[in-house]
C-alpha cells in the first residue's frame, strides 16, 4: 500500500498535519484508500515521536516530495488491535487498559517496555467534524513482539 506521511509534532496531529496530508492529496490528484493513521517511533515521558499517514492508492508516477509530506511504502507488521470508541481525550484510559493487558500475558515487564512495542499506530475511523465524540473509533494496532 502507498502512504502518504508527514512527520509532525505531537499538537498537530489533527490540525496541521492531516490538512497538510490533504492538501498534497488535493494538489497532486491522489486517491485516499483508507484512513488516517499517527505512527508512534518513540513514546515515552520525555519524548514523543511520530508519523502521519494516509493511505492512498498507488499513483501511476509518485509525486515529488512537498516539504516534509511524500508518498512511502509502510511495511506491515503482525499485531495486536484495539478498538477504542469515545472521545480522543479518553484515550489514555484505553491505553492504560492495553498496557494491563500486556502486562498480564508477560509481553511487558514494567510501562516502560513499550519501546520494544514500536512502531505502533493509531488510525482514526469516521469524520472528526460530523461524528459526535462519544461515537468516534480509533483503533490502536501494537505488534506483536518476535
Amino acid at each position: 500500500m502507498s502512504t502518504l506521511v508527514h512527520r509532525s509534532p505531537l499538537f498537530s496531529i489533527n490540525s496541521f498535519g492531516f490538512g497538510r496530508l490533504t492538501q498534497y492529496v488535493q494538489r497532486h490528484g491522489l486517491e485516499v484508500s483508507g484512513a488516517p493513521r499517527a505512527i508512534y517511533t518513540a513514546y515515552g515521558n520525555h519524548r514523543t515521536t511520530f508519523t502521519l499517514a494516509l493511505p492512498i492508492a498507488p499513483p501511476a508516477q509518485p509525486p515529488l516530495p512537498w516539504g516534509a509530506v511524500r508518498v512511502d511504502v509502510l511495511a506491515a507488521f503482525d499485531g495486536w488491535r484495539f478498538v477504542h470508541v469515545g472521545a480522543y481525550d479518553t484515550l489514555p484510559a484505553m491505553y492504560a487498559r492495553i498496557t494491563q493487558w500486556l502486562l498480564a500475558r508477560g509481553v511487558l515487564s514494567s510501562e516502560s517496555d513499550w519501546a520494544h512495542l514500536l512502531p505502533m499506530w493509531e488510525e482514526y475511523l469516521g469524520d472528526l467534524v460530523h461524528t459526535p465524540a462519544e461515537r468516534l473509533v480509533t483503533n490502536v494496532y501494537v505488534p506483536r513482539p518476535p
